[in-house]
């Protein structure tokens, strides 16, 4: 499945998910400068309506030109005591030269499980799914990419949680 959406989107949608607001906890790192020091966790609290509803950790491990990073969510959404979504999410992606050479990813979402493995071949990036092989531009990055500056140049994104492969569009702001 391919959707379409613009920079902008992606920026606002990557940072709310769907509606909730990853909060930084104290003493958290600002991806705005280069990756911190290798062995970093970086952990987020996962906020909707001012209420904590789970947990985002990101590890980072780096030696030029690699840097390995891996992704660990989890999140519960009650509504009037009733659970309305459980989410668990691990993911763990190589990066070689600012280029993801290879993902794997599994995400239980309200007992739905979603596994994904990909990797460079060649010039392209070859994701699979247990029902499904795509190939992909190599130059792809994932919705989870925001620790990396370059991320919003990517044309392409691959949302790990759900396999969605997202097509971006410039568009200039204000306009």
């Amino acid at each position: 499945m391919t959707a379409s959406i613009n920079r902008r989107q992606f920026l606002v949608g990557g940072l709310t998910g769907l509606g909730m607001v990853a909060a930084v906890k104290a003493g958290a790192v600002s991806l705005a400068h280069d990756l911190p020091d290798a062995g970093k966790q970086i952990d987020y609290d996962i906020v909707w309506h001012s209420k904590p509803i789970g947990r985002h950790s990101i590890n980072i491990e780096h030696g030029e030109p690699q840097v390995q990073i891996e992704h660990e969510v989890e999140s519960v959404v009650s509504v009037l005591f009733v659970t309305a979504l459980t989410m668990q999410h691990k993911s763990s992606e190589r990066w070689e030269n600012g280029k993801l050479v290879e993902l794997s990813a599994d995400t239980v979402k309200n007992d739905q499980q979603t596994k994904l493995n990909g990797k460079q071949a060649g010039d392209q990036f070859v994701h699979v799914q247990p029902e499904k092989k795509l190939v992909l531009p190599s130059d792809i990055a994932t919705v989870d990419s925001f620790w990396l500056m370059s991320a919003v140049s990517h044309n392409t994104m691959l949302d790990t949680r759900s396999g969605v492969v997202l097509d971006l569009k410039k568009k200039g702001l204000g306009k």
